[in-house]
């Protein structure tokens, strides 16, 4: 019995080590799982964030080519009502994909960010639904409004995924404003 009680410290010992080994290997596997899980996961928010603004982009570029010849000194490349209706219907159904899987993974201030500028790109398209009644000079505002929202949905998507607020201009209107 002496030689047990001898060893009984050493043996207390092991099983300690061997215990205290298991749970550390469990807390570091759980980190490093929680960790790839995370990576994954604000992937699927990054790549779901850039579908849905490129849709509302397109959307946006499409309403310009359409009404490019009621604005004086626009660029975009002019496109007929019919092409310009096509290309709407198409863009407005890989916004609306996006916005649905938009919904199901982005945070609540992302998907309210991301309405409120598919609100702003919807009056913008409102305004154009009827181009023999379009006034022209409702274009910037509204656009302005859009690039606003845009930059806010930027915003809200860096701070979901951890990532510091966005520095620079993101539109020419902020560059114009800044300078005077």
């Amino acid at each position: 019995m002496d030689a047990f009680l001898t060893q009984l410290p050493t043996l207390v010992g092991v099983v300690i080590g061997v215990v205290g080994t298991l749970v550390t290997t469990a807390a570091t596997d759980a980190a490093r799982w929680r960790r790839e899980q995370r990576v994954r996961f604000d992937k699927q928010v990054l790549d779901v964030s850039a579908e849905y603004v490129a849709s509302i982009r397109e959307i946006v570029q499409t309403l310009a080519s359409m009404t490019v010849h009621l604005r004086q000194g626009d660029k975009s490349p002019p496109l007929d009502a019919d092409e310009g209706h096509t290309r709407l219907q198409a863009a407005n159904y890989r916004r609306m994909l996006a916005w649905e899987s938009l919904c199901l993974i982005a945070d609540d201030d992302t998907v309210a960010t991301g309405g409120r500028m598919w609100h702003a790109t919807g009056n913008l398209e409102y305004k154009i639904r009827d181009l023999d009644r379009f006034d022209p000079a409702d274009w910037e505002p509204l656009d302005r409004e859009i690039r606003s929202q845009q930059k806010q949905f930027y915003q809200a998507v860096r701070r979901s995924l951890g990532i510091g607020p966005l520095a620079v201009p993101v539109s020419r209107y902020e560059h114009a404003s800044e300078t005077g």
